[in-house]
């Protein structure tokens, strides 16, 4: 083999080698990074004390007690499914922006989004005094991607399946009634 065919293969391979480096160890901690850049919350479930639930038809407040939930203003103060708001909370914790779109400077720019009369309004108190407030609009012209706005932060685009944890009315988060096992 000649020297400059030894010489091109060595370079060939160094070339190759860090290519496959590049790809193994720096496009993934970039992936990581954008990750967490698109995350909305900062939140840890267990820090959320308080949470109100809002509709154009109803309105539902809840506060934590222990481990369960409780519904603040309805007869008798029910319980709330403590897995239904639980199930919801996780996923506002790991809740991603897919797409960035713009912060709103007039209410006309919110109504574009459907986010000037929201399909929901969540607002979060956490033990540590911070309030957040995340806006649902409407849908985008595909259906799977839902317009959102957490606090006064930009409109952004997230996964529309958030709104099938989501209830419609106190029924919707109350605990399903145990029934008796029947014996043999």
């Amino acid at each position: 083999m000649k020297r400059s065919t030894l010489t091109l293969s060595l370079v060939a391979l160094a070339l190759v080698t860090a290519v496959a480096l590049y790809e193994k160890i720096v496009v993934p901690q970039n992936q990581s990074r954008q990750s967490q850049q698109n995350g909305l919350f900062a939140i840890q479930p267990a820090q959320v004390t308080t949470l109100q639930v809002q509709t154009p038809e109803t309105t539902l407040n809840l506060k934590r007690t222990g481990e369960q939930w409780q519904f603040v203003g309805l007869p008798g103060s029910p319980q709330a499914d403590a897995s239904a708001v639980t199930a919801l909370l996780d996923r506002l914790q790991n809740l991603q922006a897919q797409r960035q779109l713009s912060t709103p400077q007039q209410d006309q720019d919110l109504e574009q989004f459907g986010l000037k009369t929201p399909s929901y309004r969540l607002s979060l108190s956490l033990s540590n005094g911070n309030r957040h407030e995340l806006r649902l609009g409407g849908l985008d012209f595909n259906g799977t991607g839902l317009y959102a706005r957490l606090d006064q932060g930009p409109v952004v685009l997230i996964d529309s399946s958030l709104q099938e944890l989501l209830p419609r009315s106190a029924a919707d988060w109350q605990p399903l009634p145990e029934t008796p096992t029947p014996s043999p």
